[in-house]
């Protein structure tokens, strides 16, 4: 992918999020938003548990519906097990299919059936119960989510490997810095709505942009890593054994470093700002910030560059001796 389309995309990822971000929170849905993950439980229990209600037959078809759907997540766990083509390196993933079967079964039966919610329940008087009934549904579902998205990334790292390794590993690092990038954007704007909800006057709101600035600015230069990386994979793609592999690794290393420096800066004054400014505030966060992956990617970029650069030179050196 060219370096401009990419850049667009995520330009066009961190508008979108904050967009929807603005949408949500103005109009009020941000809570139906959050917790909209489990509707489609929601749907599926209401159809069964129609059809179980309206006669015996619907009652035996709502059963039949519902195991199937139980144990679809096991059915190409089943079929390879049939065929006898498991895949040695996907035992985890198979594993996470057939617990996610094993949980539908229970997840399902409390959607269909409400009331056993309240087992799940602390106890509480009169009707208050109902209202703790959106979280524990949406908890419900995001074990579910969970167990999928883990079968998917363990699934997806199986498969980086072979004649399309340079491809793959480029397709999961412009997914994951487009999830990234959206993921980001679209909280740092609720947060900021929240603080600036919460501030007694607009007198400060110049602390809270700058506050919400000192966040992202970390986050940015992350982008900026992951941009290269990019970059590195098109240039092994293109010719292995050249000089410009060693540019894109030093220029990761150089971003890596700014980004812990920045990491590090921002967080210092974004403290001292809270400290100073959390009469008006409200709301004060303090984080003990420790930059880690930066300083280790600028660490394996230095490495990469010196690897790439003796390779270069031998590759001349031996082309220059045939």
């Amino acid at each position: 992918m060219e370096m401009k389309r990419f850049n667009l995309l995520v330009g066009l990822t961190a508008l979108l999020s904050a967009v929807l971000a603005s949408v949500l929170y103005f109009s009020g849905t941000v809570t139906d938003f959050y917790w909209g993950w489990y509707v489609p439980f929601d749907w599926i229990a209401a159809l069964l548990r129609s059809l179980s209600l309206h006669s015996v037959v619907g009652n035996v078809i709502s059963w039949v519906l519902y195991v199937m759907f139980c144990l679809s997540p096991a059915g190409p766990v089943a079929i390879r097990v049939l065929r006898n083509r498991g895949i040695k390196g996907d035992r985890l993933a198979e594993a996470l299919l057939l617990t996610l079967s094993l949980y539908l079964f229970f997840a399902m039966y409390c959607y269909i059936n409400p009331g056993a919610l309240t087992l799940l329940l602390p106890e509480v008087p009169g009707s208050e119960w109902m209202e703790s009934l959106p979280w524990i549904k949406g908890l419900l579902a995001a074990v579910g989510y969970s167990l999928l998205l883990g079968y998917g990334i363990l699934r997806l790292a199986g498969s980086i490997s072979g004649a399309d390794l340079h491809r793959r590993i480029q397709g999961l690092l412009i997914g994951g810095t487009v999830a990234y990038v959206a993921l980001i954007c679209f909280i740092l704007s609720l947060e900021l709505f929240q603080q600036l909800e919460a501030l007694k006057g607009y007198a400060f709101a110049g602390v809270v942009f700058f506050n919400c600035f000192l966040k992202l600015l970390p986050l940015a230069c992350m982008v900026s890593i992951l941009q290269t990386a990019v970059q590195l994979v098109c240039e092994l793609k293109t010719d292995k054994f050249g000089t410009g592999a060693a540019k894109m690794a030093r220029l990761m290393a150089e971003r890596s470093r700014r980004t812990v420096l920045a990491a590090v800066c921002c967080g210092v004054i974004r403290h001292g700002i809270q400290l100073i400014f959390w009469r008006e505030l409200r709301q004060v966060n303090i984080l003990l910030e420790i930059p880690f992956l930066p300083l280790i990617l600028a660490f394996a970029g230095l490495l990469l560059a010196e690897y790439f650069q003796e390779s270069a030179a031998l590759y001349k050196e031996n082309q220059m001796i045939i």
